[in-house]
C-alpha cells in the first residue's frame, strides 16, 4: 500500500517559515540587572584593608584542641547540616529531571477486533514537541542554579553551626571557671567564717561581723547552683548540635574551665571580600541568576513551539488481505487564548526576580554591617579585658592590705569582707570579659566568610600539673586570703 509522503515544495517551505523563528529563538534576550553595588574602599572601623584572598579559617584563630574535636563530630553528624547536604541531592535530582529540549512520546498499540471475521491490528504513535524560543533550555539552567544555591546552603548551614557550637563551648568552659572559682571561695569563706566565730567567742568581733562573713557565704552558696544548671544547659546544647539525644562520657572533661584565647588581630581584609566568602551572599546571587532564567522561560512560553506528529500502522484484515498505513505532520502550535494567563506568568517571575536583587542587595548590606560591628566588638572586648587584668590586680593589692590592717586591728570584718566582694566581682569580670572576647573574635571570623576547618585527630594530651601561682597573679587560680588568727 503506497505510503503519502510530503511533497519537496511543502518541505522547504515549512523549512523557509521556521528558520526566522528560530533565529528569534536563540537570540531572545535576558532582562538581567547586574548585580552592582556601591562598596567602600575599607571598613569605616578598621584602617587601612588589602584583599584577601585566602580566608583563613577560625579554627586558627582558637586554636582549642577539644572544641577541634567536638567541631569534627558537629560537622559530620549534625542533623541540620545532614538536612542541607540531603536538599543539594534534591535540587540535583529537580534538575535532572527538568523538562529536555525536545518533548518526545511514543506509544504502541496492538489487539483484536471481533466483527465475525478476526481482525488484528498494530498501531505506533510518535508526538515530538520543541520549544523555538529557548523556553526548556531556560528552564533546566533555572534549575542547574537552584542546584548551586543549595550548595551555598550547605555552606552557610555549616557556618551557622560552626558559630552555635563555638559559642556554646566558650559558654561552657566560661561556667566551668567561675564554679571552679566559685567553689574556691567557698572554701575559703567557710575557713574565715570560723575564724571571725572564734573571734567573736573570744570578743574579739561584734555580731555584726560574724553576720557579715556567714552573708559572704550564703552569697556563694547561691551562685553554685545557678552554675551548675548553665553547665548542664551548655553539655545538652553540644549534645544536640552533634545530633545526640544525651551528653556522651567526657564530651568535655579535657580542658575544662579553660576559657580559649583567641588571635586577636583578624585579617578582615576590604569590603570586596565578602562579596566572594559569604555564602549568604552567594545563595542570593545564585537563587536571582535562576530567578532571571525562570523570567526568559515564562517569556518563551508566550510564543509558537514546534509539532511534530507520525503515525505508522499494520493491520490484518482476517479475510487473507492486509495492509499498512503511516502518516506524518509538522505543526506550529500557537498559545492565543491564553495569552492573558501566560502575561500574568511573566509579570509574576519578573517580581520574583525584583524580590531576589533586592535580597541580594540585603544581604550585602546586612554582611557589611556585621563585619563592622564585629570589628568594634573585637576592640572594645580586647581593651576591656587589658582593664579587666588591672583591676583584679588592684583588687588583690586591696585584699592583701584589709586583711594586714584587719590582723592589728585598725579595720573591721566589715571592711574585709567589701574587699573580698570587690575581689571576687573582679574575677568574675574577667572571666567574663574573656568569653566576650572569644565569641567576638567568632563573630568575626563567621561575619568574614570564614568557617571551621578541622586539624586531623591528634591524640589525647597528658593531663598538665597544677602550678601554684603568685596572689597578684590574673590567671583566675588564685584564692582570696583567710581572715583569722591562723591567717597568713
Amino acid at each position: 500500500m503506497a505510503k503519502p509522503t510530503f511533497g519537496g515544495r511543502t518541505l522547504l517551505r515549512a523549512t523557509c517559515a521556521l528558520i526566522p523563528i528560530l533565529a528569534v529563538g536563540c537570540t531572545l534576550p535576558e532582562d538581567a540587572k547586574q548585580l552592582d553595588i556601591p562598596l567602600p574602599d575599607q571598613y569605616s572601623v578598621a584602617g587601612t584593608g588589602t584583599p584577601v584572598k585566602d580566608t583563613g579559617s577560625l579554627q586558627s584563630s582558637l586554636n582549642d584542641p577539644e572544641l577541634d574535636n567536638i567541631m569534627r563530630q558537629a560537622l559530620a553528624q549534625n542533623i541540620s547540616l545532614l538536612q542541607a547536604t540531603e536538599r543539594v541531592d534534591e535540587a540535583d535530582a529537580i534538575a535532572r529531571g527538568t523538562d529536555p529540549y525536545v518533548d518526545i512520546s511514543a506509544d504502541l498499540e496492538a489487539g483484536r477486533i471481533d466483527t465475525g471475521v478476526d481482525r488484528e491490528f498494530e498501531d505506533g504513535r510518535v508526538n515530538a514537541t520543541v520549544g523555538l524560543f529557548g523556553g526548556r533550555k531556560f528552564r533546566r539552567d533555572a534549575a542547574r542554579r537552584r542546584v548551586l544555591a543549595a550548595q551555598f546552603s550547605e555552606e552557610e548551614a555549616r557556618r551557622l553551626l560552626v558559630g552555635n557550637v563555638a559559642t556554646t563551648y566558650i559558654d561552657l568552659r566560661a561556667a566551668e571557671a567561675t564554679l571552679a572559682l566559685r567553689q574556691r571561695e567557698l572554701t575559703t569563706r567557710r575557713e574565715s567564717l570560723e575564724a571571725v566565730l572564734v573571734q567573736f567567742e573570744q570578743r574579739g568581733v561584734t555580731r555584726i561581723d560574724v553576720t557579715q562573713a556567714e552573708l559572704l557565704v550564703v552569697e556563694t552558696q547561691r551562685a553554685i547552683p545557678v552554675l551548675q544548671a548553665t553547665i548542664i544547659q551548655q553539655q545538652r546544647r553540644l549534645a544536640s548540635l552533634l545530633g545526640l539525644t544525651s551528653v556522651p562520657a567526657g564530651l568535655t572533661d579535657r580542658g575544662r574551665g579553660r576559657i580559649p584565647s583567641p588571635v586577636v588581630n583578624v585579617n578582615h581584609g576590604i569590603p570586596a571580600d565578602i562579596l566572594r566568602n559569604r555564602p549568604s551572599i552567594k545563595i542570593a546571587e545564585a537563587n536571582y541568576d535562576a530567578t532571571i532564567r525562570e523570567v526568559t522561560a515564562a517569556q518563551a512560553a508566550r510564543f509558537p513551539s514546534l509539532s511534530i506528529n507520525g503515525n505508522i500502522g499494520v493491520f490484518d484484515s482476517g479475510a487473507g488481505t492486509d495492509g499498512s498505513l503511516s502518516t506524518g505532520f509538522v505543526g506550529i502550535n500557537i498559545p492565543i487564548f491564553n495569552q492573558g494567563a501566560l502575561n500574568a506568568a511573566v509579570d509574576q517571575q519578573e517580581a520574583a526576580a525584583e524580590i531576589a536583587f533586592l535580597e541580594w542587595r540585603q544581604q550585602v548590606v546586612t554582611a557589611v554591617e556585621e563585619v563592622e560591628v564585629s570589628i568594634s566588638s573585637v576592640r572594645a572586648s580586647r581593651s576591656i579585658v587589658a582593664e579587666a587584668n588591672k583591676a583584679l590586680g588592684l583588687n588583690a593589692e586591696i585584699v592583701d592590705l584589709v586583711s594586714e590592717l584587719l590582723r592589728v586591728g585598725e579595720v573591721t570584718v566589715f571592711d574585709y569582707v567589701g574587699a573580698e566582694r570587690d575581689f571576687s566581682n573582679a574575677r568574675i569580670d574577667l572571666i567574663n570579659a574573656r568569653r566576650q572576647l572569644a565569641i567576638d573574635v567568632v563573630r568575626l571570623q563567621l561575619a568574614l566568610g570564614r568557617s571551621w576547618l578541622p586539624a586531623p585527630a591528634p591524640a589525647a594530651p597528658a593531663p598538665a600539673a597544677p602550678v601554684p601561682v603568685a596572689r597578684n597573679d590574673t590567671s583566675l587560680t588564685t584564692s582570696p586570703p583567710t581572715v583569722g588568727p591562723n591567717a597568713g
